[in-house]
């Protein structure tokens, strides 16, 4: 606190005990200012607005506060602001975005290390064929080493692998001989098994199904298994003179 006044005056004279008065500041006339942490900005520029000041936004990064969110302004709440004059409002961006560690060239065990102290999390672990380089090494990251991402972003992984990787194509609605052909085209084989269709299915002949599905990876010489309808084969039985054909349900498994 300080003295802005006395009576009587300085310099003036007194008798022994006599009282002087003082005149002490209670500090910064103006208006008395709210408590922003935890509101919006847009709210807390409302209120400024109200009581006669001036809102200014500053985005700053924080590590607890939910982006959005005023962290604190300046002058702090629970003081005075002169009228008119202008508080700055610490606005929130959420925690600071890390920095992808070099993690390219590196085992994918340690690279994972490297993630979590770095943090960040996993994401998709895709393998390359990579004749070059050790099985197990990582060959790139997305995001890539270096690039900045928020805290807990998961990172995806290439990962050299010594096995030749194909992709498995799609085989659902060829003739058989024509899926034994596209499967050898894409480096892989087939394994048949028929399923019994009645007369008139659209699906006898064709594909019905296959493991494992299209456009998923796998490795070169890998069979796929597939379905194929074929016609329900029938039998005759002669009964009294006259014969009944009736058809009975049949499941046959080849290779090719």
């Amino acid at each position: 606190d300080t003295v802005i006044g006395q009576d009587p005056v300085a310099g003036s004279r007194l008798e022994v005990g006599e009282q002087i008065v003082l005149r002490v500041s209670d500090g910064l006339a103006g208006v008395d200012l709210p408590d922003f942490a935890g509101m919006k900005g847009p709210e807390a520029l409302k209120v400024l607005k109200t009581i006669g000041l001036l809102g200014e936004v500053e985005d700053v990064f924080d590590e607890q506060v939910v982006p959005g969110l005023i962290v604190g302004s300046a002058p702090a709440g629970g003081t005075r602001a002169a009228p008119g004059s202008t508080v700055k409002l610490r606005v929130s961006q959420g925690p600071e975005p890390r920095t992808v560690p070099e993690i390219v060239g590196r085992p994918v065990g340690e690279a994972i290390v490297e993630l979590a102290r770095a943090e960040f999390t996993v994401g998709e672990i895709s393998r390359q064929f990579s004749p070059d380089q050790t099985p197990g090494t990582v060959l790139s990251s997305d995001p890539a080493p270096a690039a900045k991402a928020p805290r807990g972003q998961p990172v995806n992984l290439v990962v050299a692998s010594a096995e030749q990787q194909a992709v498995v194509p799609d085989l659902v609605g060829l003739r058989s001989s024509s899926a034994s052909k596209v499967a050898k085209a894409a480096g892989m084989t087939t394994a048949v098994t028929n399923l019994a269709l009645v007369a008139g299915d659209p699906r006898v002949g064709l594909v019905i199904s296959q493991t494992p599905v299209a456009n998923t990876p796998g490795a070169a010489g890998t069979p796929i298994q597939i379905t194929v309808g074929i016609l329900l084969p029938s039998t005759t039985t002669t009964i009294a003179g006259a014969s009944t054909t009736t058809s009975r349900p049949a499941t046959t498994t080849t290779r090719g």
